[in-house]
């Protein structure tokens, strides 16, 4: 089944995310996980990419046996970084051989090809996740930040943390952001307020910052998808100092699902 079908017609619909194991005990416990979770009828399950392809023919190797042996949907992350074109096109034709359909992500790059001598981008073989050296990639950066300091009215607050978004009383905008400032809290107010932090940050921010009338308007929220509102584990318990941020950020939606919250699966 296409991911696309699935979205369309699932409703709730849940993916998980699987690492490649590094051994065959890893293997084993990887498949009890997978067979624990396959009562939620996953949409699909996506397996990640190790840093500079490290886990390229673990990932590519892993989401055959899912979708031959279980019968899930997956999705396998694949990168170009340290690969010639012949190792991509080896891969594509490794993928669709095995029923995949290999999707091209467009990389936002700033290459002149009709002008390739003054072309910001020169098409090096070392560009990968991190930013450009020579800003020639369209990320964030370079499209948005830089750009916008140009203005007068932009400020760009260094060794500054934000820790707490205060909303008004009703829990239905956020009227402050609260910010550690090198040390120093500040209150900073606005019309419009953007949590853009990652995904662990901005999970660990909203999570310091729910008040119990976002709480509650969450579990009821619950009832409305079937799930019962005490399912909806503790807020506080994020919170604890001894939590990863990884970990956090990967637990703010988390969730029981069934009819009793002693025993239904917890995701």
């Amino acid at each position: 089944m296409r991911i696309s079908d699935a979205i369309a017609t699932l409703r709730p619909f849940f993916s998980f995310e699987f690492f490649p194991p590094k051994d065959d005990d890893g293997s084993r416990r990887l498949f009890a996980a997978i067979a624990a979770l396959q009562p939620l009828r996953p949409a699909f399950v996506s397996i990640t990419y190790g840093a500079g392809g490290s886990t390229r023919a673990r990932t590519v190797a892993l989401a055959k046996q899912i979708q031959a042996e279980i019968g899930l949907t997956v999705v396998a992350h694949v990168t170009c970084v340290g690969s010639t074109r012949a190792d991509l096109r080896a891969l594509f034709d490794d993928l669709a051989r095995a029923g995949y359909q290999p999707f091209h992500s467009p990389c936002g790059i700033l290459l002149d090809e009709g002008n390739r001598p003054f072309s910001r981008c020169i098409r090096c073989i070392d560009c990968d996740g991190f930013p450009c050296l020579v800003h020639a990639k369209s990320d964030a950066e370079v499209i948005a930040v830089r750009p916008a300091l140009q203005f007068p009215n932009v400020t760009l607050l260094t060794k500054a943390r934000a820790t707490q978004l205060r909303t008004n009383a009703a829990g239905t905008a956020v009227t402050e952001v609260v910010v550690d400032h090198d040390g120093t809290p500040e209150i900073y107010r606005g019309g419009i307020v953007v949590v853009s932090c990652g995904a662990a940050n901005s999970a660990r921010l909203l999570l310091a910052s729910a008040n119990d009338q976002l709480y509650e308007k969450l579990k009821s929220m619950l009832s409305h998808l079937g799930m019962h509102p005490d399912h909806l584990l503790p807020r506080n318990l994020y919170l604890k100092s001894d939590m990863g941020l990884s970990a956090v950020g990967h637990q703010a939606g988390t969730c029981r699902f069934g009819t009793d919250p002693a025993t239904s699966v917890r995701t």
